[in-house]
Parts: structure tokens; C-alpha cells; sequence
């Protein structure tokens, strides 16, 4: 007989958190930092991340209680060998005799002597500093001699006190102290005692990174410390498996770094995504088709007869087959003709291809316009792939220079710093040194690291994203581009051009490039983070205008915060307006 007994659901205790919250948690640091993934997590590590809190290791565990009671015996072994209290009422005598000698030295002097019995009073080594100052002043050699034996009796007797109200009631030992011992002593056991605090850490909150490594080994030995590394390795080999499995990091294989994978990067839009739409109203943005006919899906259930040139795929079988049963008075076998089909009506799609430009210039770092930017590309990847998966989206960054930009390499993107401060800035880089930098790895390439990459190169960008979209098929093209400025770098004849404040040549260079991406049949919306500090000096803003005429394109300003925004509304707006052309 089977007994059956039932009581209220419990929940499982859960970790104070999971690989999927570290995970979270580093690629917020990322995105802000424009950090590398481990960078990220070494951070996290050295600011206590508690990692044996969610990969409970026994053997771990069983070490650092083992540890921690090791630091206990050797702190009171201490305590039961060494007499401290009775060393604290000796200095206390010795101060005493001190303070009576300069009183008997001093009483002839009513102001030196009421401050002297202050000093002595509240032992007070500033006081007696000062005293000394005075007396050595006063060429008082004898006064001068006493005070400065007070002030470091006084010095030791705080410290003293100080350690004996935390520490003093545990020592009950025998063996007297001298002054050099004393501090010894003391010393040794608050290193003990922080290391014991380190520890119990370690256990309690998962802190193994906390520890001191060289305190744990003058306290317990080599051997110890080398159980405890060894332990904590390979607790660090579980949480880089864990990680790897949850299919958002992997391995370098030259360099033996994590990194982030394109589903981690494709998370991150995901969840900005979600953000953004808990702020939208429902207008039911989504995959939206043409009203013209056309190869395309399903929209409703109206047929039409068969045409020749229609898509069988399209039939509607039921209907057909009972056309058929009809026509041939529900006759056994059912013989189809091209007469009986129904074709059920379809609307055709359109796709967009995009390319997003990202200002990578180094005013970009200001008031979280990088940051916002990083968010918003992330939360365009993941709006198409969910919504529009017909349509593209890469992305190009631009400075001084311009490149190609991995999905999964957003999350770790920076501006690039700036590296010096100052005047004007008028520079020409002749043809062969101005292609030697195009890529990070030639950063330190020797002769090219005095070429600033924080300028803005707005013309490399449009025609980097111009080559990427004129290859892909599709007749609606669109460029999004992200920046916070006019241009201030840009080529002519192959040479690359550096100038702040921007000037026309630069406005020129770029409303060439911006004419080639109008004649490519490619729109460009700017989304312009700058402040009037950013344009509003050097004729920016005529060059806008006149950048906005030659693209037909549009122009917003939005706060960085609400970027994201800003562009997945535009973009579903403008998604509307193709596919309802």
C-alpha cells in the first residue's frame, strides 16, 4: 500500500545569484567601460565577486575551515604566552614619570605648565609636539630631551591602548614585554586576525580573491597557501565551464581569453529591446507588408482562382478539393483540374538593408553618448532579427579612421581617447602612412603612433558603409548614423587630413561622399548627440543642413538616454513607409 503525503510547494533555495546574472552583470561593465570580458570579470573578482556562493565547492570549503582554524590556534597561542596587559601598565608607569619629571621642570612657567598637564592628561603626542617645538625654540636642551622621550612614550601608549580594548582581554601568557617586542607582538596578531577575517570572507561570501597571499603564507606556510591556490584554481576552471556552456562566452584560442560570443551580444539588444517597448505604446509594429501583390506570405483567407504565373505553395487545398467533389457530382476518385484550384491571395515583402555608423570619436565618451549608442545598435540587431528577419544590419565605426564591426565586438567598443589637449590642430598623413592604421594591430606600428585617432571621419565612414550595402540585395538602403560633431579628418587623393576646428575642405570631402551614397540609392538618417558646444561654432550647422539637402535624408536630436528609442521608432515608422509604398 502506497501512503500519499502532500504539504505546501517550498521553492528550492536558489544562489544569491546565477552564471546568467555574472554574465549580465560583466557585459554591463563592458558596454560602460568599453572593457575586454576578462578585464571585466577580473574586476568583479578583485571587488569580491563571491563565486564559491554559486559553485558550492565541499572540498573548498573544507580547506578554508581548516585554515581558519589554524589562524585561530596561532592567534591564541599568542595570547597564552605573552603578559600584554601587564606590558600596557608598565608603558602607562613609564609615561608617569615622564610627565612628572617635566611637571617639576615646567612649574616655574604657569603657561607651559597648565599645557603640559593637558597634554599629559589626555596624552596627547600633538600636544607634546608642540611643547617640544617651544623648548627647542628656548634652546632648553634638558625640557627638550624629556618632551621628545614623552612623545614617543605617548605614541606607543596609543597604539598600545588601542589594540589592548580589542585585543588585550585574550592574553593571560606569562613571558613579559619590552618595547620592540610589544610591537612584535602586535603586529603578528593583527596580521593573523585580518587574515582570519579574510578568510571567514572567503568561506562566508565567496571572496577567495581577498585573501593575502603573502600574509597566508608567513602565517601557515607554503604548503597551506599552495592547498588554498590550488583549490581556488579549480573552482576557477568550474566557473570558466560553466561559462562557456551557458553559450554567451567562449575561449580564444591564440590568446586564452574569454570573449563574448554573438548570442551574448544578441542577449544584450534583447533586453534593451524589452526595455524600450515597456515604454511604447502597441501600434502593432512587427512584420508589415505591401499592398500590392506580389510572392510573399499568407495575409488572410480570400482566394482567387488559379492563374497561371500564381504559386501552387499558395493553394488552398480544402477549398480546391471541394471545388472539385462539386464539379464532378462528389464522385470517387476526386480528379483535380486547374479550374477547381483556389489560390489564397498574398501581399509581397519588402526588405531593407542597413547600416549603422557609429561615432567613435573621442567626444563621443562625453554624458554617456557612447554608451547609449552601443545600447541602441545592439537593440536594432535584436528588433530585426525578431520582427523584420527579411531586412540586414551591420555595423561601421568611425574616428580618424573607419572599420567593419563585429556584432559581438560592440559590447567591448570605446572612443577612442584623447591624447592631447590644447590649440588647432592641422595635420596631413601622406597616402602609405595614412592605410598603415586602418586596423587596431597596427596601433603601436612604429612612426604612426603620433597620428591622433579621435578625430572625426564621417566621409571614410559613409563610404565603408556604402561599399558593405551596394553588395548586399535589396532596393530599400538606409544609413543610421550615430555621431556628436562635424568632420574633422577626412582623404583627399589618399591622404588623410586632420583639422580642428573642422573646415569646408572637410565639409566638402564629406558631402562628396554623401552625394555617392545619394546617387547608390541609400538614405541616411543622422541622429546628432552633440550640444551647441559640439556645433554650433565653426558652421556645423550650415553643413548639416546642406549634408540633410543632398541625402534627402532627416535629422533628429536626441538626449543620448533616449537614442534607442528615438531610432527603433523611426525605424518601424520608416519600415511602414517602404512596405506601404
Amino acid at each position: 500500500m502506497i501512503i500519499h503525503r502532500y504539504s505546501e510547494y517550498e521553492e528550492p533555495e536558489r544562489p544569491p545569484f546565477t552564471i546568467e546574472d555574472l554574465i549580465r552583470s560583466i557585459t554591463e561593465m563592458m558596454m560602460r567601460g568599453g572593457m575586454k570580458f576578462d578585464e571585466a570579470l577580473r574586476k568583479m573578482l578583485e571587488h569580491g565577486l563571491p563565486i564559491n556562493l554559486f559553485l558550492r565547492d565541499d572540498a573548498l570549503d573544507h580547506i578554508l575551515d581548516d585554515h581558519i582554524e589554524q589562524v585561530k590556534n596561532a592567534k591564541e597561542g599568542l595570547a597564552r604566552e605573552y603578559d600584554y596587559p601587564g606590558y600596557l601598565d608598565k608603558l602607562r608607569e613609564r609615561f608617569n614619570r615622564h610627565a612628572n619629571n617635566l611637571a617639576d621642570l615646567t612649574r616655574q612657567n604657569p603657561r607651559f605648565f597648565e599645557t603640559l598637564k593637558e597634554a599629559a592628561r589626555n596624552k596627547s603626542a600633538s600636544i607634546i609636539t608642540e611643547l617640544w617645538w617651544m623648548a627647542d625654540r628656548a634652546g632648553d636642551e634638558r625640557l627638550t630631551g624629556e618632551l621628545g622621550g614623552a612623545k614617543l612614550l605617548v605614541e606607543e601608549l596609543d597604539e598600545a591602548e588601542e589594540f589592548n580594548a580589542v585585543a588585550g582581554k585574550e592574553f593571560s601568557g606569562a613571558k613579559g614585554l619590552d618595547w620592540e617586542k610589544a610591537r612584535e607582538i602586535r603586529g603578528k596578531y593583527e596580521a593573523l586576525d585580518r587574515l582570519q577575517q579574510e578568510l571567514e570572507e572567503a568561506r562566508e561570501k565567496g571572496n577567495l580573491f581577498g585573501v593575502n597571499e603573502e600574509r597566508l603564507k608567513e602565517a601557515l606556510g607554503e604548503q597551506a597557501y599552495a592547498q588554498f591556490a590550488r583549490a581556488r584554481e579549480e573552482l576557477m576552471d568550474k566557473l570558466a565551464e560553466r561559462l562557456k556552456a551557458s553559450g554567451q562566452v567562449e575561449v580564444e584560442e591564440d590568446s586564452g581569453l574569454f570573449k563574448l560570443t554573438p548570442a551574448a551580444a544578441r542577449k544584450v539588444g534583447e533586453t534593451t529591446l524589452a526595455e524600450i517597448y515597456m515604454n511604447l505604446k502597441n501600434d502593432g509594429a512587427g512584420g508589415h507588408y505591401t499592398t500590392g501583390p506580389g510572392d510573399g506570405a499568407l495575409v488572410q483567407v480570400k482566394t482567387k482562382p488559379f492563374e497561371y504565373g500564381d504559386s501552387i505553395s499558395n493553394m488552398d487545398v480544402p477549398a480546391s478539393m471541394i471545388n472539385a467533389l462539386v464539379r464532378g457530382g462528389c464522385a470517387f476518385p476526386i480528379r483535380l483540374r486547374t479550374e477547381d484550384m483556389e489560390i489564397h491571395e498574398t501581399r509581397g515583402v519588402a526588405r531593407n538593408v542597413v547600416c549603422v555608423l557609429l561615432d567613435m570619436s573621442g567626444s563621443m565618451s562625453r554624458f554617456g553618448r557612447f554608451y547609449n549608442a552601443k545600447k541602441m545598435a545592439l537593440a536594432l540587431d535584436s528588433l530585426v532579427r525578431s520582427q523584420y528577419p527579411e531586412d540586414s544590419v551591420n555595423f561601421v565605426g568611425f574616428a580618424t579612421y573607419a572599420r567593419r564591426i563585429a556584432l559581438s565586438s560592440i559590447l567591448e567598443l570605446s572612443p577612442e581617447p584623447i591624447t592631447f589637449w590644447g590649440g588647432g590642430v592641422s595635420m596631413k598623413v601622406e597616402g602609405s602612412r595614412a592605410h598603415a592604421v586602418l586596423s587596431d594591430t597596427h596601433r603601436g606600428e612604429r612612426g604612426n603612433e603620433y597620428i591622433p585617432r579621435y578625430f572625426t571621419n564621417i566621409q571614410k565612414g559613409m563610404e565603408l558603409a556604402r561599399m558593405s550595402l551596394t553588395r548586399q540585395q535589396g532596393l530599400n538602403k538606409q544609413i543610421i548614423m550615430i555621431t556628436d560633431g562635424a568632420p574633422t579628418a577626412w582623404y583627399e587623393g589618399g591622404d588623410l587630413l586632420l583639422s580642428y576646428p573642422p573646415v569646408e575642405r572637410g565639409y566638402a570631402a564629406t558631402l562628396r561622399e554623401a552625394r555617392a551614397c545619394a546617387r547608390a540609392g541609400i538614405s541616411i538618417n543622422v541622429f546628432m548627440l552633440g550640444s551647441d558646444f559640439d556645433t554650433g561654432y565653426y558652421g556645423e550647422d550650415r553643413f548639416l543642413n546642406r549634408f540633410m539637402e543632398t541625402t534627402r535624408g532627416r535629422i533628429f536630436y536626441p538626449n543620448p538616454d533616449s537614442l534607442t528609442e528615438y531610432v527603433l521608432v523611426d525605424y518601424m515608422s520608416q519600415r511602414r513607409r517602404i512596405v506601404d509604398f
